[in-house]
């Protein structure tokens, strides 16, 4: 089937499934414009398809627009940033540098930053317990590794807490 056939059906097709779609998009135009390329690709793939098949392909395309977060007028260009996520663990908030791709570069600028003065205005020991919690070890483990006692723990995560917060007020 050629793209003049498939553009023919589908103009065919679509007055009986535009009601459908516009009752399961509400309001949301973006939605009814996932719901009806749902249905072209449905009947791209089978052009023989009942309504019943476009109808569940263009809702699951709506949903599978809705759970990203993004509709077919920002796929190509825009794309929302995610904050900065402060992980808390056991009362020590500290921001998580993980490599992920996806993110902004000034998001990623600002995240390494953020991370570097908070390594430097930490002490040797301190800096020892962030590396260990960033591999996610207990705090058990850490006060082994490190030799300390407990109040010596509390204090430490106490000092870091306090540069963390010294270091995102800048």
């Amino acid at each position: 089937m050629n793209n003049q056939a498939l553009d023919r059906l589908y103009t065919e097709r679509i007055n009986s499934l535009a009601p459908y779609i516009r009752f399961e998009a509400g309001a949301d135009e973006d939605l009814v414009q996932e719901g009806n390329i749902g249905a072209y690709q449905a009947l791209k793939k089978k052009p023989s398809a009942t309504d019943l098949y476009l109808k569940n392909r263009a809702k699951w395309q709506m949903i599978d627009s809705t759970r990203r977060g993004r509709c077919i007028c920002r796929r190509n260009g825009y794309k929302r940033k995610n904050p900065i996520e402060i992980v808390h663990y056991d009362q020590l908030a500290f921001t998580t540098i993980l490599e992920d791709r996806k993110l902004p570069l000034d998001d990623l600028v600002i995240s390494k930053v953020c991370f570097d003065n908070l390594l430097t205005a930490s002490t040797r020991h301190e800096k020892a317990f962030i590396r260990y919690k960033l591999q996610e070890l207990s705090d058990v483990k850490i006060v082994k590794k490190l030799k300390l006692s407990w109040p010596r723990l509390k204090e430490m995560k106490r000092a870091i807490r306090l540069n963390l917060d010294q270091v995102l007020a800048n």
